[in-house]
């Protein structure tokens, strides 16, 4: 994902410190290079930081709602084996018992 930046602000702040940096003697631009090469690491660290973040919070969150459909198909197996519907369930193909609609939901089962 590409980060969008508005460029007049950043055109601006170029041209502003631009014309600072070139009044500036050696010593002050090696200084400022310095100070914006330790700025563009710490950036780089916390962008690494929150792009790793971001990524695992997404793996949890794809999780979340499978471990809840695996949760409620076993809970309506159990129910239905209790009812006498265990052959019947088991002639079903895995693909049709899952994809049912009433099946495939993120949801708790209720009675």
């Amino acid at each position: 994902m590409e980060p969008t930046f508005k460029t007049f602000p950043l055109t601006a702040r170029w041209k502003r410190e631009n014309t600072v940096y070139l009044k500036q003697t050696e010593e002050e631009q090696e200084q400022w290079l310095s100070g914006c090469q330790e700025q563009h690491q710490i950036n780089s660290q916390y962008f690494f930081e929150c792009t790793s973040w971001d990524e695992n919070r997404g793996a949890s969150l794809e999780k979340e709602p499978a471990d809840a459909r695996e949760q409620r198909y076993e809970s309506i197996r159990k129910k239905l084996a209790q009812a006498g519907w265990q052959e019947e369930l088991s002639k079903l193909s895995l693909w049709n018992r899952l994809e049912h609609k009433l099946v495939a939901q993120s949801k708790p089962v209720t009675e």
